[in-house]
């Protein structure tokens, strides 16, 4: 098969996990596989201190992306299938790329990883949806929307790669390490949902607290020695694995009910505890007192901390556990078939003439 993939940026966690990783193991196979960014990708901004020139600069930018856009699309009738994550550019009121693609291509696949239709992209994603021959939804909470729009919808969990997020060999010395991975607005919004917890476990028990960002923390949690690092592609992995219990507290609210658990996933890929709340798929990838805890109150994430701090049989016991369900159901090597058996179906479909219509058909 030929096949083009649109993942809107080159860094982004979604853009990462959901298409980047997929290209190699899909060429692998012996397809050919070919990736298209937008310039500047989906979450560039003018960069900090250009004061009243901002807006004039995101208007250009914004030009400048619908154009490039446009030229990525110039020639996907060429390809078998193309797969895009998200919408391909974040302007809310530019819909026809997609419709476009779609007259070009219609066997056209829309995965979506993101509640995004909560925001203002809502009205947008309700008029191309339907142009879309599948789409694919990383947990049943996007499917459920998704099958308002869409007739043929694929649940596809997020995943890692496990030849390369693996358990260390030796752990690196110094104090047992709590950690937690993850950009800037969740740094802002989700951390602090856990301080008070942290500052009570810092009274009674020797940690350290890794933060690992593309932004330094700006709190300082009293008593809580806290160390950031910078993320990094290059070392992303092995930062992760310095930590021996991995964090994930989450409002529950209709946002973070639709996220797909990508930092529980990495946590059990590198075998360790995985501690959460208890919010959408989270709940399900994490087994409570199988490959980690899931925790509601300040009392329980304090409990189930210290109870994993000063017990190393069950930090060995959860991550060997996490581990072995990370590679069953949430590794690359375990959905790989089902993206590929996905794409095949999609190739085999004939195509209805444009002018009758967007929607492929079985052959």
């Amino acid at each position: 098969m030929r096949l083009l993939f649109l993942p809107g940026s080159r860094t982004s966690p979604a853009a990462r996990f959901r298409i980047w990783q997929f290209v190699e193991p899909l060429q692998s196979l012996g397809h050919h596989v070919e990736v298209r960014v937008t310039r500047p990708d989906r979450h560039w901004t003018p960069p900090p201190g250009v004061g009243l020139l901002r807006k004039p600069i995101g208007r250009a930018a914004s030009l400048v992306r619908l154009l490039s856009a446009a030229w990525i699309a110039r020639d996907a009738g060429r390809f078998d299938v193309v797969v895009m994550n998200r919408d391909l550019i974040p302007e809310v009121s530019v819909s026809a790329l997609e419709l476009l693609l779609a007259h070009l291509n219609p066997r056209l696949v829309f995965d979506l990883d993101d509640a995004i239709y909560l925001g203002q992209r809502g009205e947008k994603l309700r008029k191309i949806l339907p142009c879309f021959g599948a789409v694919v939804a990383g947990n049943d909470e996007l499917a459920s929307y998704l099958c308002q729009h869409n007739a043929n919808v694929r649940v596809i969990p997020t995943v890692a790669d496990g030849e390369r997020f693996r358990p260390v060999l030796r752990r690196k010395p110094g104090l047992l390490r709590i950690g937690w991975s993850g950009s800037a607005e969740p740094l802002r919004l989700h951390l602090p949902l856990i301080r008070d917890a942290m500052q009570d476990l810092a009274r009674g028990h020797e940690f350290e607290f890794v933060v690992v960002s593309n932004q330094r923390p700006t709190f300082a949690w009293k008593g809580v020695r806290t160390r950031f690092i910078k993320w990094r592609t290059e070392t992303e992995i092995e930062d992760l694995q310095q930590f021996d219990i991995g964090l994930m507290p989450l409002p529950d609210g209709p946002f973070e009910r639709a996220k797909c658990a990508a930092k529980a996933v990495v946590y059990m890929a590198v075998g360790i505890p995985a501690v959460i709340s208890p919010v959408g798929v989270s709940k399900e990838v994490v087994v409570d007192g199988g490959t980690g805890f899931h925790c509601s109150t300040r009392a329980e994430w304090h409990a189930r901390l210290a109870e994993l701090l000063t017990d190393a049989l069950l930090r060995r016991r959860f991550g060997a556990a996490g581990r072995a369900r990370f590679e069953k159901s949430y590794s690359l090597q375990a959905v790989l078939p089902r993206w590929a058996e996905l794409l095949e179906q999609m190739a085999a479909l004939r195509v209805v003439p444009p002018l009758a219509g967007h929607r492929p058909v079985r052959a």
